[in-house]
């Protein structure tokens, strides 16, 4: 015999855990030690739309890299 399940309960679950993942944990962040940073587009769709998205891009790492003391060893 087959157990029936209510509507109402499915709904809840439903709307209850939205996500079917958990988060993932912090990342361990050690000072003075490099760290390897990738930019990647959404499903693997195109982060710089045109030159200018990159040149601004470039800009900011660079004002950012100075205002907060971080060295860029190299990028590509």
């Amino acid at each position: 015999m087959r157990r029936s399940r209510s509507p109402v309960g499915r709904r809840m679950l439903r709307g209850a855990f939205p996500y079917s993942k958990m988060p993932r944990l912090g990342r361990i962040v050690l000072p003075n030690y490099p760290h390897h940073v990738v930019q990647r587009g959404h499903n693997k769709q195109a982060v710089f739309a045109e030159e200018a998205d990159y040149l601004y891009y470039l800009n900011t790492l660079e004002e950012f890299k100075d205002l907060y003391d971080i060295k860029v060893y190299g990028f590509c």
